[in-house]
């Protein structure tokens, strides 16, 4: 941009002085008179007027664009947190499943059995509602880093971060066998085994961060 404006201010400059000339030229070929300084007069205001509304518009352009990218990096920031809660609830929901399908599985046939597998069904489906909007929001936040690039006129290296986060897979929720003690496993297992499927998790949130860490 720096290269276009340096350009204009030649190409102006140029026209002023090859205008001047020929006005010059005109002038001496004629009688004395008032009408080639006026006219050279008007021509350098003319041209100056030019000028400074080229640098006045590089200038208003240049504000704007930065603008715009810091505007992009804040999206940015914010489609992260947004992504934090997602993998939080993600992983709560496929605990949940694994949870309700061992404690269906070792009840007796009651109705707290039933209801047990359908809130093993339930967090299920909110797992899978989860992973979609995990996925719109991953395809919107790279989005701004194209829309970025573009804006900046360049790509920085961040290309091995994008592919991983387009094929982004979540592990399994831990499962439980027959042998598992529905009261050790509520009292001493859940909330470990549901925080460490969290933190794994959270560990994909890097991915994100290092696209951030180059912008601006």
């Amino acid at each position: 941009m720096a290269d276009t404006l340096y350009s204009k201010i030649i190409l102006l400059n140029s026209k002023l002085d090859s205008l001047t000339n020929n006005v010059n030229k005109l002038s001496a070929k004629s009688t004395p008179s008032l009408l080639g300084p006026i006219i050279a007069a008007l021509i350098t205001a003319v041209l100056g007027t030019l000028f400074a509304q080229a640098i006045d518009r590089y200038f208003r352009n240049k504000r704007e664009n930065t603008k715009d990218l810091r505007e992009i990096h804040s999206k940015c920031v914010n489609l992260k947190i947004k992504l934090k809660d997602l993998f939080r609830q993600l992983a709560m929901h496929k605990f949940h499943a694994q949870y309700w399908w061992i404690t269906h599985i070792k009840q007796p046939d009651s109705e707290y059995k039933a209801k047990c597998y359908l809130e093993h069904l339930r967090s299920q489906s909110e797992a899978r509602s989860t992973e979609k909007e995990i996925g719109e929001t991953k395809a919107e936040f790279l989005a701004e880093v194209v829309k970025y690039e573009k804006l900046k006129g360049e790509k920085f290296n961040v290309d091995q971060e994008k592919n991983a986060i387009e094929d982004l897979i979540f592990k399994k929720a831990k499962t439980y066998s027959l042998q598992t003690d529905l009261d050790v496993l509520r009292d001493e297992l859940a909330e470990k085994d549901e925080a460490e499927l969290r933190e794994n998790y959270f560990m994909n949130l890097q991915l994100f961060q290092k696209v951030i860490n180059q912008m601006i």
